[in-house]
């Protein structure tokens, strides 16, 4: 997607659009709810920004665009992504010696027939706008369609040919003159295309049938559901292979693809399946780092990473709850927890076993709560083997330390201690100048 910050980009509309009322109501009811007002707004603008006159050293600055719709450049830009994405832009750049331009070719608006018939638009639209208003939609257009022609059952096309009217030589009829050659070559004009949903997701359909007819999946589910599996598939960054990947575990028993439960599947899992690609992708960059490192680490610790990285993680498990004293009592959460680490997120043995460390110092257990937001911690720093995991927690342990050594200290340079008065000690002090007889006149007022 191209933006710019430069609000003097030169810009410029290279073909001329008109706008009919049925192309401004399928533009309002279909497209405004998608592109939101003010892209129908900048489609508009644009229409009326076209100067068939005007060269590319005529091009405005797309301020003013800003100007015409008051918004700002980024969302300017937003808009016009939309627009470029169901197809009624389309966004070239021109660069030549002298300048650099932006160049908008405006699509025709679809009939609402055209809209309905892409599964992409109609259920982004339905997303948009509700099930109820939808259906209501969807009605309007349809009794509208019925109605604007009659059907013709058991007709007989009885119209005349243009030869059977009117008669030309033969040799003009055949081979026409060179001015009616030249006339065809002076007024042969593209005709401005129609908007088309900009998808520049290719998909390997063939591959996704071929590996679900192993399955018993009859390939025409994959074309009934073809629309919402690439909008899945665009949607995480899915290849044909990982959807295939993704789907197949609840495909036992089943004929018939359930897109619901896919769906929702494929969206808890997502998380796992970016973390377990970038994971490959690191472990296959850096293959050094998936060895054994043991710098840095005492004897104690190189002993911990050695049975960290040799022993699987339900069997480290029950060795360091032994240890704690608990009996080595593994309990099912546990289990499921150091499963799903391992096969859904694609974390290695030896960082997940440091893991079941890092839990068991404070916790008599492995908490799930606990352990999912020390591997979140860890995957931000970029963590992905045991040793570079134990040097972390080693490193932040002392850090905090150091901080509450710190605080300690500082606290006991700013206390001030009290000192009480010794009133055995302290004599009481009188003053030489004070009248006496005045003082015992003032004492008779509390007397009774």
């Amino acid at each position: 997607m191209f933006k710019t910050a430069d609000p003097k980009q030169p810009y410029f509309v290279v073909n001329k659009l008109e706008l009919f009322p049925q192309d401004e109501e399928v533009l309002t009811k279909l497209y405004q709810p998608i592109v939101g007002g003010m892209g129908t707004a900048l489609y508009h603008t644009l229409i009326q920004n076209f100067n068939p006159n005007a060269t590319m050293m005529d091009a405005k600055g797309i301020y003013f665009l800003q100007e015409q719709l008051e918004i700002s450049l980024e969302n300017l830009f937003d808009y016009l992504h939309k627009l470029e994405a169901v197809g009624l832009v389309k966004t070239y750049l021109i660069s030549n010696e002298v300048m650099e331009s932006i160049a908008f070719k405006l699509h025709k608006v679809p009939s609402s027939s055209e809209f309905y018939a892409t599964p992409l638009l109609s259920s982004l639209l339905r997303e948009k706008i509700g099930d109820v208003n939808y259906a209501e939609i969807s009605r309007y257009f349809s009794k509208k369609n019925r109605y604007s022609q009659k059907p013709l059952k058991d007709a007989q096309d009885i119209s005349a040919s243009f030869l059977e009217v009117f008669s030309l030589p033969e040799d003009e009829a055949i081979n026409p003159s060179e001015p009616v050659r030249q006339a065809q070559a002076d007024n042969s004009v593209k005709p401005v295309e129609t908007a088309k949903v900009n998808d520049d997701h290719s998909i390997d359909w063939d591959t996704i049938k071929q590996q679900f007819e192993m399955y018993q999946i009859n390939p025409g589910e994959v074309d009934k559901n073809m629309s919402q599996i690439q909008s899945l598939m665009k949607t995480f960054g899915l290849s044909e292979m990982d959807f295939v990947n993704e789907v197949l575990p609840f495909l036992s028993g089943r004929n018939t693809l359930d897109m619901n439960m896919i769906a929702n599947q494929i969206a808890d899992n997502y998380k796992s399946i970016t973390t377990r690609k970038q994971l490959q992708q690191e472990v296959q960059a850096h293959p050094e780092d998936a060895k054994l490192d043991l710098e840095g680490f005492d004897e104690k610790e190189k002993n911990l990473l050695r049975l960290a990285h040799t022993m699987y993680p339900a069997e480290f498990l029950y060795r360091m709850k032994s240890r704690k004293g608990s009996g080595g009592m593994v309990q099912p959460g546990e289990k499921r927890l150091i499963s799903t680490l391992n096969g859904r997120y694609g974390l290695p043995t030896d960082m997940i076993n440091v893991l079941i460390y890092v839990c068991l110092l404070d916790h008599a257990g492995v908490p799930s709560s606990y352990a999912y937001q020390v591997v979140d911690d860890w995957l931000q720093k970029g963590i992905k083997t045991g040793s570079q995991a134990l040097r972390y927690t080693k490193k932040r342990f002392e850090e905090q330390q150091h901080k509450k050594t710190r605080y300690k200290v500082r606290n006991t340079q700013n206390k001030r201690v009290e000192q009480g008065t010794d009133w055995g000690k302290k004599k009481a002090e009188i003053d030489p100048n004070i009248d006496l007889d005045k003082l015992r006149e003032s004492l008779k007022k509390y007397e009774d």
